[in-house]
Parts: C-alpha cells; sequence; structure tokens
C-alpha cells in the first residue's frame, strides 16, 4: 500500500493479502485510539531496532498512558510454524508473550 505503484493492476495473492493485513491492521488500533490521542504518552522501545533487525531478533513496541500499555509484539524472522516466547517485565508487570511464526499480536495490560 505505502511502497507501490498502485497505478497498475496486480492479480498477486501476495500483495492482496499484505492489503487486507494492513486494513485490518487500521481496523484494530481504532479500537485503541486514545493511545494515540492527547498528552502524557510514554513510548516503551526496550531495544533498538536497527540492532533488532541485524541480529534477527523479535520487536516489541509499546505506548503506555493512563496506567496502560498498549503491546505490539512480532518475530518477523521466525520460520513458519516456529514458536517465539517473549518475558516481559514492565513496571513491575510481568507478561509472557507467545507468538507463532512471524505472527503480529496486539495486547493492552493495566499495571
Amino acid at each position: 500500500v505505502l511502497y507501490d505503484d498502485s497505478s497498475k493492476p496486480t492479480n498477486d495473492p501476495k500483495y492482496h493479502n499484505l492489503i487486507k493485513t494492513f486494513v485490518e491492521s487500521i481496523s484494530i488500533l481504532d479500537n485503541y485510539r486514545d493511545y494515540f490521542t492527547g498528552e502524557n504518552v510514554t513510548y516503551y522501545k526496550p531495544n533498538n531496532a536497527r540492532d533488532l533487525f541485524i541480529e534477527k531478533k523479535p520487536i516489541v513496541r509499546g505506548i503506555d498512558k493512563n496506567g496502560k500499555i498498549l503491546l505490539v509484539a512480532t518475530n518477523p524472522f521466525a520460520s513458519d510454524n516456529e514458536i517465539t516466547m517473549l518475558p516481559i517485565n514492565y513496571k513491575g508487570k510481568y507478561i509472557n508473550i507467545q507468538l507463532k511464526g512471524s505472527e503480529t499480536k496486539l495486547f493492552e495490560f493495566a499495571y
């Protein structure tokens, strides 16, 4: 959606799946729009994105607001059925995220 030449039609199923995933992701984020408005927002970025990419490690990012954190996690380097366990300790709250393959999960936690 963001990097293609949309003036050319395509029948590529991978392209259509990418569009579907993008639209579904935007729809899901709409449920959490409060995190993206106003002030008093803290971003959770435990690791440098460049290092994660070079070391082929899972990615966790979050937005902390009003006693809750919205976390997103993915392992774009995992094989299809590989299980990735991501233990996170945030402000005394222990969260264990399990991913299968390269799926992306979105979680909201109160602490």
